[in-house]
């Protein structure tokens, strides 16, 4: 073997060299492959309407995602950027917050509103069947 490498390095180094970078591709595939399979339930995560309540950091980070899905790619880039600014130059003036920042914020209210009904909504419910319950119960147990 050695005598071979000695004879032949040239394409000793070329094959290794090749054998190697196959090797990543392949396994770059494999980790590409199951993210992807990955992606779309993790987006479904964040905009599910699952009925548990949600702090308003998550409802914020839906309202982040809808307006991601919503844009250009442009726009987008944009909203990168000016957050990216933000982010590495803090306590600068900025001049107020960008578009971007407002039409999340005005979502992030609309969605904690609609959350608020939606429990005030359940919590109704549930009160009044308690009450249906309770009743019943009295009923049955004077029959």
């Amino acid at each position: 073997m050695k005598r071979f490498i000695n004879n032949n390095f040239t394409s000793f180094a070329v094959g290794s060299l090749t054998l190697s970078m196959a090797a990543g591709w392949w396994c770059l595939s494999i980790i590409q492959d199951k993210q992807k399979e990955r992606l779309p339930q993790q987006a479904a995560s964040v905009l599910d309407d699952s009925p548990r309540v949600k702090s308003r950091e998550e409802l914020r980070l839906r309202a982040m995602v809808e307006n991601a899905l919503n844009s250009t790619s442009r726009e987008n880039l944009d909203n990168a950027f000016h957050a990216q600014e933000r982010f590495m130059l803090p306590g600068r003036d900025h001049g107020g917050d960008p578009k971007f920042v407002t039409k999340i914020d005005r979502r992030c209210d609309e969605l904690m509103k609609q959350q608020q009904s939606k429990t005030q909504l359940q919590q109704d419910g549930e009160d009044s069947e308690g009450d249906l319950e309770k009743h019943q119960n009295k009923i049955q147990f004077w029959k």
